[in-house]
């Protein structure tokens, strides 16, 4: 990369002064930002937009004595960076989402529960407010300490001064050295939060927990993002949930479906006693209001008619009423 390749992606021409650089930067920065910006090819722009900043900001004969803290955070490279102004350096940062798991009975996919769910995030480190890097008290070689330079320059009787910020400490004045309580700007925190599970909810999916997950900075402020609770459900042997409806199969005797009898039947409010129709066929159903997903929907018993083993006297039964017919 070069200073014009730089500037034009900066989208400035080569007139534009250290001021106008950084506002550019600022301005984009705020829109392109992966925090901000939900196109795929977000993270890939702010870099380009970073890269090019850095070009323009640090000189290729100057050191940078900031230490390499970005790793760490699940991501490649350096912490993307941004300068909000002289001797204030600002670090946008963004971990891994928090995720955690929770397994629940099928009686409670079906109904629905609360769980709380223990679930570890990354916040600020206190020591360096989010860094990753502490000052010293060591003043910076380069330029003494002061944060920049002045460039004084005479045109007749005007006289113009250029304040440039400092290459090699960034504007701070001081040498930086890696924070000794985190080395990467966060701490993780375990924190125990209460998860609203809904009815209906099947094994393998995930829940978003607004709020609930690690602290993004951007541009000195702080963002709580979402996390995310996976969730395992228990399988049961006899019951599952078909949209909103629960299915189960029950077996009932060529007696009883045919000439109708009550059976004591298991439903996620435990058990209960139903009425099997006279005449009920092979595979025909009987439902249960309010038995299924959130006490809404239904528990449907698909009948599994069962014939005797020996079944000699109902072929003579019927052959009897056939002769008769």
């Amino acid at each position: 990369m070069n200073k014009a390749e730089a500037l034009k992606i900066l989208g400035l021409d080569s007139s534009a002064s250290d001021d106008d650089i950084k506002k550019q930067f600022r301005k984009l920065a705020a829109k392109t930002h992966p925090d901000v910006n939900k196109n795929e090819n977000a993270e890939e722009e702010y870099k380009k937009l970073s890269e090019a900043f850095e070009y323009l900001k640090d000189p290729k004969d100057e050191t940078p004595m900031w230490p390499n803290v970005g790793h760490g955070f699940g991501f490649s490279g350096d912490f993307f960076r941004n300068f909000n102004g002289f001797g204030r350096r600002q670090v946008a940062w963004n971990p891994p989402a928090a995720r955690a798991s929770v397994k629940i009975s099928f009686v409670e996919s079906v109904l629905g529960c609360s769980k709380k769910v223990k679930i570890e995030r990354y916040v600020p480190c206190s020591e360096c407010s989010g860094l990753g890097m502490k000052q010293t008290s060591e003043k910076c070689p380069k330029c003494d300490g002061n944060g920049g330079t002045e460039n004084v320059q005479r045109n007749g009787n005007q006289v113009f001064v250029m304040r440039m910020e400092c290459g090699a400490c960034h504007g701070l004045g001081y040498r930086m050295e890696k924070c000794n309580k985190c080395s990467s700007g966060s701490n993780k925190e375990a924190v125990e939060a209460d998860v609203q599970i809904p009815g209906g909810i099947q094994n393998g999916q995930t829940l978003r927990l607004r709020g609930a997950g690690n602290v993004s900075f951007f541009q000195g402020m702080g963002t709580r993002d979402d996390a995310f609770i996976a969730i395992g459900v228990e399988q049961d042997p006899d019951m599952k949930i078909v949209g909103k409806d629960v299915i189960s199969t029950i077996n009932v005797s060529l007696h009883d479906a045919l000439s109708g009898k009550a059976k004591k039947v298991r439903t996620v409010k435990g058990d209960i006693t139903i009425k099997i129709p006279k005449k009920s066929r092979h595979s025909d159903t009987v439902k249960l209001s309010g038995y299924g997903v959130n006490s809404v929907g239904n528990h449907v018993f698909v009948l599994d008619v069962k014939y005797p083993e020996d079944v000699s006297d109902i072929v003579k039964i019927l052959e009897s009423k056939s002769e008769k017919e």
